[in-house]
């Protein structure tokens, strides 16, 4: 009962974890032994029945969300069938095959050890040697005089889950490290009980403690992310997360040390209202630019790919996009570099919107991938 109420919200956090349910779910039937008995009991037993019913509802809250603000339960998927935003089958096309990045089963196949390891997720790297290694496993632990089947079973389907979560991620995005953070507890599992088999069972080493000493061992090589401190990525300092645990640092306080062009558009927003309320902001080409989109004025932002107050077709015209900006009562066009806001007008806008490559030839993320998943082909 618990395993389907959990398995249930997986598609109310992200939309790469649909194949990672699925494969979730088929993996939890397999183990079953009386796999109809169970599901029968569940709407047989009012309380269970219940319990399930309010996990649904709770999960759909996500889809009554995206209905209510954007007409289509699922958007952004399926956001092209009904035009929702200006959207259209080619731009969900392009979009999907340059910045979103789902690989083919076939490709997982062939590419199936590299995205266990090109995250850098220690566990999957772990997971992965304990698959390619199975067999010798099997074989070794047959060779004792009593296997423990009960454990080695335990771990296979462990493996297999492992397997789900890289396979499910990557046929809808592979190209952000990021979205392995998705499947990261079943790898950290997974790799436990990968050397504790080992150890336990292969080794005989039956006291846990050396299981115990191995896996923190294996664990504290990651320690330096925990004592990085500023760097490109402006991580805070310890005294920064001291003040916020006793409520002594606020967030307006630090939002000029990690968003200081979005404290200079506010200035600019108090000082000149009329120029501000007929402008829109600059978001780039998939939002790459140094503002925080959440923490800018109330008003348009214009963008490839992350907003479409542009149609995708009009990108193919300057006149067309001029239009789209009028239509929207857009006169001026800003952003923040060297410091500095800078407004253009919406003519001169167009004109370098114009410009922007709609069918990039590599992927929008690229972090040295192989050619062969990394090139796009339309």
């Amino acid at each position: 009962l618990l395993a389907i109420v959990f398995l249930g919200q997986l598609m109310a956090n992200k939309y790469q974890m649909l194949y990672v349910a699925v494969f979730m779910l088929i993996a939890g039937f397999l183990v079953q032994k009386n796999l109809i008995g169970k599901i029968y009991s569940i709407f047989k037993d009012h309380k269970k029945f219940i319990v399930v019913t309010f996990s649904a509802v709770f999960m759909l809250l996500w889809y009554l969300k995206n209905y209510l603000a954007t007409g289509v339960a699922t958007f952004p998927i399926f956001a092209d069938k009904f035009a929702v935003f200006n959207w259209t089958l080619e731009m969900t096309k392009v979009f999907n095959k340059a910045f979103v990045g789902p690989l083919s089963f076939m490709k997982l196949i062939k590419f199936i050890s590299y995205l266990f390891v090109w995250p850098g997720i220690k566990a999957a790297k772990i997971v992965l040697m304990t698959i390619i290694f199975l067999p010798l496993l099997v074989i070794c632990s047959g060779i004792k005089q009593k296997r423990d089947d009960e454990a080695l079973f335990e771990l296979c389907y462990w493996l297999l889950i492992s397997l789900g979560a890289i396979i499910g991620l990557c046929m809808v995005s592979f190209v952000d490290p990021r979205h392995y953070r998705y499947g990261i507890a079943i790898f950290a599992v997974t790799a436990i009980l990968s050397i504790d088999f080992l150890i336990t069972h292969l080794l005989g080493l039956k006291k846990k403690l050396f299981t115990t000493i191995v896996v923190i061992v294996l664990s504290v090589s990651g320690y330096k992310i925990i004592l990085s401190q500023g760097g490109d990525f402006v991580r805070p300092t310890y005294k920064d997360n001291l003040n916020v645990l006793a409520n002594k640092l606020q967030f307006k306080d630090v939002v000029g040390q990690y968003f200081p062009g979005n404290i200079i558009v506010d200035e600019y927003y108090d000082i000149n209202e009329d120029i501000v309320n007929k402008s829109a902001c600059d978001t780039g080409i998939a939002g790459m630019n140094t503002l925080s989109s959440f923490l800018l004025p109330y008003k348009p932002q214009l963008g490839l790919w992350h907003t479409t107050v542009i149609k995708w077709d009009s990108y193919s015209d300057e006149a067309l996009i001029l239009k789209d900006l009028n239509d929207n009562n857009i006169e001026w066009v800003f952003n923040v570099r060297e410091g500095k806001l800078n407004f253009i007008s919406a003519k001169e806008y167009a004109s370098q919107a114009v410009k922007y490559n709609l069918y990039p030839k590599t992927l929008h993320y690229n972090y040295g991938f192989p050619p062969e998943i990394s090139t796009v082909n339309y």
